[in-house]
């Protein structure tokens, strides 16, 4: 036992919490008795070890049963004897479970009952109402709660729709009925989505829109008010009084079946509630599974089929085929490769299902051969897929190569301009300024040439190619020119340095031989070269740069003919390059030498001179210009002679090729027929093959030799088109349209020819084909013949009444071989159906159809089957049920004819009589225990049996019937247990009757004093006369002084009875005992009211007419306080005015309390009248109540401002009144303080006598202010609006200092006490 500690009760006066523990145990599930005596509601009482205690609410039955408390332990005493506790008292007593957990709050589950043994997963202890401070976050959330109707408690206190949450995913749940349109209305209300949101009773809810817009909630109950309230709802609210559907499950998501719709109505074997995802994962009978996953793949192969055929048919096109249709054909198959691994994921999600389900062999490897046909199917179209991928990236391919050329022809044109400016530029640039236009237009041009240089990369290969070589020859270009022109400004900036050059050592006649001054590396500066060499040196310069100007022209000159060949054309023109670099670069000296001898002012003579030397160089520079662009042309003429010849020799040879093509198509055309009559010959030699196959199948081959003939025309004239067509691309722009045009006709032409041969190359093939399918069809035909005429046979068999096993297990056994065999039937011809047309299409869509019917009639058949095998095992279980309660139920007439004795009310029977009657009765109740445990046993080995057998609807019904069955055993052994009881107070009723006598007379003399004054119970006290009145009180009290000698000798006789050891003794007759002693006290309780009543009725006219001037002087003030509360529109009234008004409605409030709480008393007025009077009178009061409610709410920015303001004044004057009586107290203290603890006896006696009556007076008053600021307080707490804020804060502080004098007040009391207890001893 745990050691024992005191109980504090609990200090605030938030909503106490409280517990609900239950049971989850069903009905053949053993609960040990420490377990039960636990049961039932527990609320908050005091704390224990830093934890609150709770006691059990005990319930009508559970009244004689010991007190029950719930308390912590903490580890003071060893960690062995911490965690939670049940017992009779706090830390001692009888324990009853325990829990190791250490929360704040009880655990709900993990309850060890007895506490030495194993955790009881029955057992759960859940929050009915929690404390403010226990309002935290929870994981269980609950949309709404309510009370549910027929009993159901209250639901467990709900968190707001934002806390947290598991991190799980959120579900969906689909209801649904397979009735349609045809399921009644209440189902149909139901039908559709349901989306989770928030739990309830540790599951999650979930709820969908309503027709009249209120969600429909689906919601968990558990077992917390009884077995016959839990489960899965479907209802208006969450534990709410309207439900619709209920389920008795209890797993952790609602049920796919078995819903009751209405609640206490049938099972509806047409709803289903599933998962919103997989269909494949619902639990289902194996036959629809099969059913289902046999036309899926069905389905998905047709279509495939479908697929590859229509792609087949546009990527065997010979010659050229349009970009959109091979790409339509690859969107096509990829679609239905996509469907394809859909259904195998789907076949995959049904065998795992049937896995779980434990589906019979024959499912799993029915199961096994529709995916090993999804995967066959989805190999085939992945192979025509990559096919068709490979063809798009050809064609794409070649498409690409005709636009990135067009791309290509437009972009040179306007690279070439742009180049050829900045050439143009460069070659004009003489000045700083023209320098500087030239850098800018070859930054231009570069940087154009470089984005298309970077736009070639992503062309096709051969047109990127191309581009890459034209694009890189420009920037070739651009590079040179910004070399010449680097060059030129290079040269320029040597300017000076050839000046300075000229004169470092003197002037040397022997310098205008070496040329340019830069190339022998000396540097002068001109400004300190004399006039004379100055004019030298340029002159020397000029010369120097037109002797090798001269040469290069020469060259060119010679070079540029028609004979030269590429290299000697190439070579003149670096020359004229690089000669003309050296220009310019003259020019620049050139033009700062003139800038020099402007600067000096030089002779004219100089001046004349150097205006000579820059003529000479422009003349040079001019020349060298003209040479460079013939030399361009002549670099360009020989390709485009090329191509001109090309182009101008293959058009014609290339038109007569296409014409020899076409018309080689048309002869093939014209020898073959009309290509529609010739499909209807081809179906008509298949379907005649014995008349016209061979004929038909001869000129077939023919045609398709003609066929190929024509196509090596095509072949060869579709080669000669295309050659014309790349050589049409080199042209110039001016002779490329129109040369493109030619070729883009011919190749058209060709496209159209290549269109028309196709259909006539394929169709011997086709041919072939048909024949072999159209025998494979015969015999698939056969076949499913011999499955129809057995599942006739079937049909027959289980269409016969009362089927007997042997005959049940035979047509089992046949429709699962007609399941394979009908199987392997589909499976021929889903893979011979592929390439049919015309008649074996529609015979292949016949026989198509039979095998979907067969299939269906297989499916019902079988479920028919499981059916009667459900109904031939039901049958026989609820045979062998019905007889064990038929047993049972015979019992209560035995019952009734042992109880006879007693069965008119009476209650004291002769002993002669009653006690064989009780000794049948006691024998009878123990047959009667024996009886119903053994129905009930039978009844739960029936469920056993029945649990054995297939789910179903048969299954569902039978399950119903035997919880009928059980409710009726039940029924008998409630029958038994209150024979028991009954026999029991009969017993001890046999032994006291004296004392029944004495309780019967008594409440006879009760009955007749409350006839004698029938004026005093009625509601008549404001019509009856004074006389009359007087009359019945006189009658009344006469008629109840008589009664009360009776009720004092019933009471001695009682008692004495009560004394008897054999009274404490027999709980029996002490039970007996104390219900006579009830029906006694209140047979006297109504004689002494009657007596009351009597002397008080005269008086009470005088109190009523009191009272109700008290209600109509309230009425008035009311009133009054409604009229002062009136809006006054936009005016705001002062402060005053606000105050005058609260402390109006402030007393007219307490003189309403006050008169509500005097008047409460007369509910219970024994004089009738009276009573009814008040109570008239106080639902007067109520009604003022919600008018002065009423006007508080209209007025409240006003009220609670003044209303607060007032009780802080008030509040005030409370302190003061504290202060002064603690003032009081430590004045009577007074000589204590004068530093002598210990006083002479007399002193010390007045002077502690002084301080408790000083101390009494002051607690009286503290007492008062306390509870104002408490009541305050709390009515201030609802207030809002910043106008009370501040009032609020002080108001609070106030009742803060009021504590604090509060704890001075009991430090003065226990003071006081110690002086006394000081003062006794000091006495002794």
């Amino acid at each position: 036992q745990v050691g024992p500690v005191g109980l504090q009760p609990a200090m605030d006066s938030a909503p106490k919490s409280s517990f609900v523990v239950y049971s989850t145990a069903g009905k053949f599930e053993v609960v040990p008795p420490s377990a039960k005596a636990i049961l039932g509601e527990y609320v908050e009482d005091g704390t224990n070890h830093g934890r609150r205690v709770y006691r059990r609410l005990k319930s009508a039955e559970q009244k004689g049963l010991p007190e029950v408390l719930m308390f912590f332990w903490d580890a003071r005493d060893g960690k062995d004897l911490s965690g939670w506790w049940f017992g009779d008292k706090v830390g001692g007593g009888k324990v009853l479970a325990r829990s190791l957990a250490s929360g704040n709050m009880p655990p709900q589950k993990g309850w060890r009952c007895p506490v030495d043994g194993p955790p009881q997963k029955h057992i759960l202890c859940v929050p009915k109402v929690r404390a403010k401070e226990e309002e935290v976050e929870d994981e269980e959330m609950t949309p709404n709660t309510g009370k549910r109707g027929r009993g159901i408690a209250s639901a467990v206190a709900v968190d707001a729709p934002h806390s947290k949450r598991r991190n799980t995913q959120e579900q969906t749940f689909i209801l649904s009925s397979t009735l349609g349109e045809e399921a009644p209305e209440a189902t149909r209300r139901l039908v559709g989505e349901y989306s989770q949101s928030g739990n309830n009773h540790g599951k999650r809810t979930f709820q969908k829109p309503g027709a009249d817009g209120n969600p429909i909630w689906l919601y968990y109950w558990d077992f917390r008010d009884g077995r016959e309230n839990s489960g899965w709802w479907l209802g208006e609210t969450v534990g709410g009084d309207k439900v619709y559907g209920r389920a008795e499950q209890h797993g952790n998501v609602p049920a796919a079946k078995g819903w009751k719709i209405p609640f206490d109505g049938g099972v509806k074997s047409d709803v289903t509630l599933v998962l919103k995802g997989h269909d494949e994962e619902v639990e289902m009978p194996e036959e629809e599974r099969l059913e289902k996953a046999t036309q899926m793949v069905r389905g998905a192969e047709a279509e495939a089929e479908k697929a590859i055929e229509t792609a087949q048919s546009v990527l065997a096109t010979q010659g050229d085929v349009f970009e959109e249709g091979v790409r339509a054909a690859f969107d096509l198959l990829q679609a239905q490769v996509n469907v394809l691994q859909k259904a195998k994921g789907s076949l995959l999600r049904h065998s795992t299902a049937a896995k779980k389900q434990h589906a019979s062999e024959e499912v799993e490897a029915e199961l096994g051969l529709l995916e090993e046909r999804v995967q066959a199917a989805l190999g085939s179209a992945i192979q025509e897929m990559e096919k068709a991928k490979e063809k798009l990236d050809k064609v794409e391919m070649e498409m690409s190569e005709v636009r990135d050329a067009k791309a290509i022809e437009e972009k040179l044109a306007t690279l070439l301009e742009a180049v050829a400016q900045a050439e143009l530029a460069t070659d004009e640039a003489t000045t700083d300024a023209a320098a500087a236009k030239a850098r800018g237009l070859i930054k231009v041009a570069q940087h154009a040439v470089k984005a298309a240089l970077e736009t070639a990369r992503h062309f096709a290969p051969e047109a990127s190619t191309l581009a890459t070589k034209e694009y890189t020859s420009l920037r070739d270009r651009c590079a040179a020119a910004e070399e010449r022109l680097a060059m030129w400004e290079g040269s320029g900036m040597a300017v000076e340095a050839d000046a300075m050059d000229l004169g470092t050592e003197g002037p040397h006649d022997g310098d205008a031989e070496d040329g340019d001054d830069t190339a022998n590396g000396k540097a002068i500066d001109i400004p300190f070269l004399p006039e004379a060499e100055l004019m030298k040196r340029l002159s020397i310069k000029v010369v120097d740069a037109e002797v090798k100007a001269k040469e290069a022209l020469e060259m060119s000159q010679a070079a540029f003919n028609d004979e030269s060949d590429d290299k000697e054309v190439e070579k003149s023109m670096r020359a004229l390059q690089e000669n003309l670099i050296s220009i310019r670069r003259a020019q620049k000296v050139v033009t700062d030498g003139a800038a020099e001898v402007e600067k000096r002012s030089m002779s004219t003579s100089s001046v004349d001179a150097v205006a000579a030397l820059a003529a000479r160089l422009e003349v040079v520079k001019a020349r060298l210009g003209q040479e460079l662009v013939k030399g361009k042309r002549m670099s360009k003429q020989p390709r485009r002679k090329e191509f001109q010849s090309q182009a101008e020799d293959g058009i014609p040879g290339a038109l007569l090729a296409v014409t020899e093509a076409e018309a080689a198509v048309e002869s093939v055309a014209a020898e073959a027929g009309d290509m529609e009559w010739r499909r209807t010959q081809l179906e008509t030699g298949v379907e005649f093959a014995s008349q016209y196959g061979a004929e038909i199948r001869k000129v077939l081959t023919d045609t398709e030799a003609a066929a190929d003939a024509a196509q090596a025309t095509v072949t060869a004239a579709r080669a000669l088109v295309d050659e014309q067509l790349r050589a049409a691309q080199q042209l110039p722009e001016a002779e490329k349209e129109a040369s493109l045009a030619e070729v883009t006709a011919l190749r058209q032409r060709m496209v159209d020819a290549q269109r028309r041969l196709n259909p006539f190359k394929r169709m011997r093939t086709e041919f072939d084909q048909q024949m072999h399918a159209k025998q494979e069809l015969e015999d698939i035909s056969r076949k499913m013949e011999e499955v129809e005429s057995e599942g006739e046979r079937v049909v027959a068999t289980l269409a016969a009444p009362s089927l007997s096993e042997d005959e049940i297990a035979g047509a089992e056994e046949s429709v699962k071989q007609m399941k394979v065999n009908l199987s392997n039937v589909m499976r021929q011809l889903a893979q011979r159906d592929k390439n049919l047309g015309g008649s074996l299409r529609d015979r292949s869509v016949s026989i198509q159809g039979r095998g979907n019917e067969l299939s269906s009639l297989l499916l019902e058949l079988k479920a028919r089957a499981t059916k009667e095998r459900q109904r031939l095992g039901s049958r026989v279980i609820l045979q062998k049920a019905e007889r064990a309660v038929a047993q049972v139920e015979s019992l209560p007439g035995r019952i009734k004819a042992v109880e006879a004795l007693w069965a008119d009310g009476t209650e004291v029977v002769p002993e002669a009589k009653a006690k064989p009657a009780l000794e049948a009765a006691d024998e009878l109740a123990v047959e009667v225990d024996e009886a119903v445990q053994s129905a009930k046993d039978s009844l739960l080995e029936r469920l056993v049996e029945l649990k054995r057998l297939p789910k179903g609807e048969v299954s569902l019904e039978a399950a119903a019937t035997l919880q009928q069955m059980q409710a009726r055993v039940d029924k008998v052994g409630l029958r038994g247990s209150q024979l028991k009881v009954d026999t029991s107070a009969r017993r001890a009723r046999l032994s006291i009757p004296e004392v029944i006598q004495a309780v019967i007379a008594a409440e006879g003399k009760a009955k007749q004093a409350m006839e004698a004054a029938p004026a005093l119970a009625e509601d008549n006290l404001e019509s009856i006369s004074s006389e009359k009145l007087k009359k019945a009180c006189e009658d009344g009290a006469a008629v109840a002084k008589k009664a009360l000698p009776t009720f004092a000798e019933a009471r001695k006789a009682l008692e004495a009875r009560q004394r008897e050891p054999k009274a404490r003794s027999s709980p029996s007759l002490s039970t007996e005992l104390s219900r006579l002693a009830a029906r006694l006290g209140a047979a006297e309780s109504q004689v002494q009211g009657l007596l009351t009543a009597s002397q008080n009725a005269i008086g009470n006219k005088t109190t009523l007419k009191e009272q109700a001037k008290r209600v109509a002087a309230l009425q008035e003030a009311v009133a009054e306080a409604e009229l002062l509360t009136l809006p006054l529109g936009d005016e705001r009234p002062s402060d005053e005015a606000g105050d005058a008004m609260a402390e109006k409605v402030e007393a007219v409030q307490q003189q309403l309390a006050a008169w509500c709480a005097s008047a409460e008393p007369f509910r219970k007025d024994p004089h009738g009248g009276m009573r009814a009077a008040m109570c008239r009178l106080l639902e007067k009061g109520a009604q003022l109540q919600t008018q002065l409610d009423a006007a508080k709410v209209s007025a409240r920015g006003q009220l609670e401002p003044g209303l607060c303001r007032i009780f802080v004044r008030r509040g005030r004057e409370q302190l003061k009144r504290m202060d002064a009586a603690m003032a009081k107290a430590e004045q009577a203290e007074g000589p204590f303080l004068k530093g002598e603890e210990v006083l002479e006896p007399a002193l010390s006696a007045k002077t502690i006598k002084a301080c408790e009556e000083a101390a009494g007076a002051a607690q009286k008053i503290f007492d008062e202010s306390l509870g104002f600021f408490s009541s305050k307080c709390s009515q201030v707490s609802a207030f809002s609006g910043d106008d009370c804020s501040k009032s609020i804060e002080e108001l609070q502080q106030l009742a803060k200092r009021a504590g604090a004098s509060m704890q001075k007040l009991k430090q003065f009391r226990a003071d006081t006490e110690g002086r006394k207890s000081k003062a006794v001893k000091v006495k002794a």
